[in-house]
C-alpha cells in the first residue's frame, strides 16, 4: 500500500491503507438493505456493476467512496472524506496530503487490522460547512502559508478537494463551501481575497450567489472566478455582466487555474491598498495635526448630523465651547513648542473625561468643542464641570519647563434648532465666563432658535 486513505465518522478520524480511489458518490444514490448484514450498508450502481457499500462504523455517513483493490471493487460509506497522506514505508509513515481522482483505496480484508483511529488527527471537512485550512496549517500546509484567502465554492466534493491541494500547494490559505448558501456566508464572515465558484450548485446557483456579492457594500469588490463547464459565448457574457472578474473551464490545468487566480489577487491586492490609502486621506482631512482629535471640518458635518438626529428624536444636543485660559501668556513663556504640548494635553484629558458617544475635537487656535449627543443644559453643566476639573485640578507636566497649572472656561448651550446658532450661544457663554473670572463654566438661557425639540 502506497497512501493512507483518511475519512471522518461521527466524532472520530479512522485511517485505512490505499492503491487507488476511483469516486466519491452521495450517499443517497445507494439502495439499502433490510438490515444491516456484515457491515454492508446496502448497494451501489456503478458504471454497470452493484457494489457492496462497507459501513464498518454503522449506517451514518454522507458519502461513499468506491475502492478498487485490482480485483473486484467496493464501495465504503462514510460521512466525510478528509484526504490521502502519501507513505514513506509503512502503515505508521505520513507525507503529502493528496486530494485528487488519482488517489487512493484499499482491501476489503483489511478492515479489521487497518480500520484504527488515526493518532494525532486534528483537521477535518465537513460536507456541510467551510473547512478551516488555518486549523490544518500545521499539518498540510504548504510552507510559507499566506495570509491570502480563497474561498472554494463546489458542491462536488472531489472538486473542492483537487482545488485545496493545488492552491495550498502555491502558498495560498483556502476555505470550503459546498452550496450557495455556504459560499455567502463565506464571504460574509471570512472576506476571501478571491472566490472561486462554481456555476451550477444546489440551494443558490453561482449566479445568484454573485448577484448577491455585487449588491452587498461589504462584499461587492471580492473578485469572483466562476467554475463551469459551459464555456459558450452567451454563459460568459452574463457571468461577465453580474460581475464575475473571470471564468475557469472544466477541467481545468493547475497551471491555468493559479494564473487566474493569481490575476484575481492582485486586482484584490490594488483595491485594497487603494482602499487604504483612501481611508488614511480621510482621516487626515478630519484630524488634528497637532492634538490627534478630531478637526473643525469633521465638527461642523457631525454637528449637523447631530442635530438631525435631535431634532427626530425630540431630543436636545449640547455644544461645549472651551477655550485655554492665558495661553498667550503660556506662549510667551514657555514658546512655541511649550504651547503645543499643552494643547496636546488639553485634548488627551477632555477625550477621556466625555462619553463614548461624544465627539471632541479643536475648533482653531486654542478654542475647542464637545458636541454632546442627548444632553439637556443641565447634563452640558455637569459634562462642563468634569470637564474644567479634569483641565484644572492636576498639573501640568510639560519638557524642560516643569510643571505649571492650567485652566479653561467653557460656554454651554443646549437645543435642537440651527447649528451656527448653537454655537454662537455657546460662543457667547464663553465669553461671559472668562469676563466672570476664567476657569468656571457658563450656561446659555435657551433662545427661541435652539428649542426646536
Amino acid at each position: 500500500m502506497t497512501a493512507m486513505l483518511v475519512f471522518r465518522n461521527g466524532d472520530g478520524e479512522y485511517a485505512v491503507p490505499v492503491e487507488h480511489c476511483r469516486e466519491v458518490r452521495p450517499a443517497a444514490e445507494i439502495t439499502p438493505l433490510p438490515t444491516l448484514e456484515d457491515d454492508v450498508a446496502g448497494v451501489l450502481a456503478w458504471h454497470g456493476l452493484a457494489l457492496s457499500v462497507v459501513a464498518p462504523l454503522g449506517l451514518g455517513g454522507g458519502h461513499v467512496i468506491v475502492l478498487d483493490t485490482g480485483a473486484e471493487p467496493f464501495a465504503l460509506l462514510v460521512d466525510t472524506v478528509v484526504g490521502v497522506e502519501h507513505l514513506d514505508a509503512d502503515l505508521g509513515g505520513g507525507g503529502e496530503v493528496m486530494a485528487s481522482r488519482e488517489t487512493a483505496a484499499g482491501s476489503a480484508t483489511l478492515w479489521s487490522a487497518a480500520l484504527r483511529r488515526r493518532p494525532g488527527a486534528r483537521c477535518s471537512s465537513s460536507s456541510t460547512r467551510p473547512r478551516s485550512s488555518a486549523a490544518c496549517a500545521g499539518e498540510h500546509g504548504a510552507p510559507g502559508m499566506s495570509d491570502q484567502l480563497v474561498l472554494v465554492a463546489d458542491d462536488s466534493h472531489v472538486v473542492r478537494v483537487m482545488l485545496r491541494r493545488q492552491l495550498e500547494a502555491q502558498g495560498l490559505r483556502v476555505e470550503e463551501a459546498a452550496d450557495g448558501h455556504q459560499a455567502v456566508r463565506g464571504c460574509r464572515v471570512l472576506r476571501p481575497d478571491v472566490v472561486l465558484l462554481d456555476v451550477e450548485m444546489p440551494g443558490l446557483d453561482g449566479r445568484t450567489v454573485l448577484r448577491i456579492i455585487r449588491e452587498d457594500p461589504e462584499m461587492r469588490e471580492i473578485p469572483v472566478v466562476f467554475l463551469t463547464a459551459h464555456t459558450d459565448t452567451e454563459d460568459v457574457v452574463a457571468g461577465l455582466d453580474l460581475g464575475a472578474h473571470d471564468y475557469l473551464s472544466k477541467p481545468f490545468e493547475s497551471r491555468e487555474l493559479f494564473a487566474r487566480v493569481s490575476a484575481a489577487l492582485r486586482i484584490k491586492a490594488l483595491q485594497d491598498e487603494l482602499r487604504a490609502r483612501n481611508a488614511e486621506l480621510e482621516t487626515v482631512t478630519r484630524t488634528d495635526a497637532l492634538t490627534g482629535i478630531y478637526n473643525r471640518r469633521h465638527l461642523e458635518e457631525r454637528l449637523q448630523g447631530v442635530l438631525s438626529s435631535a431634532r427626530r428624536h425630540h431630543e436636545p444636543a449640547a455644544v461645549l465651547m472651551i477655550d485655554v485660559d492665558h495661553f498667550k501668556s503660556i506662549n510667551d513663556g514657555l514658546g512655541h513648542a511649550g504651547g503645543d504640548a499643552v494643547l496636546r494635553e488639553v485634548a488627551e484629558r477632555l477625550r477621556h473625561r466625555v462619553r463614548l458617544e461624544d465627539v471632541v475635537g479643536r475648533w482653531g487656535g486654542e478654542e475647542f468643542l464637545v458636541l454632546s449627543a442627548i444632553a439637556d443644559a443641565d447634563a452640558a453643566a455637569v459634562l462642563a464641570e468634569r470637564l474644567r476639573a479634569a483641565i484644572a485640578d492636576e498639573p501640568f507636566e510639560i519638557e524642560g519647563a516643569g510643571t505649571i497649572r492650567v485652566t479653561v472656561s467653557i460656554g454651554c448651550a443646549a437645543g435642537a434648532g440651527d447649528a451656527e446658532a448653537l454655537v454662537r450661544e455657546a460662543d457667547a457663554a464663553l465669553y461671559e465666563a472668562k469676563a466672570l473670572g476664567r476657569n468656571r463654566f457658563i450656561v446659555a438661557v435657551a433662545s427661541p432658535a435652539l428649542r426646536d425639540c
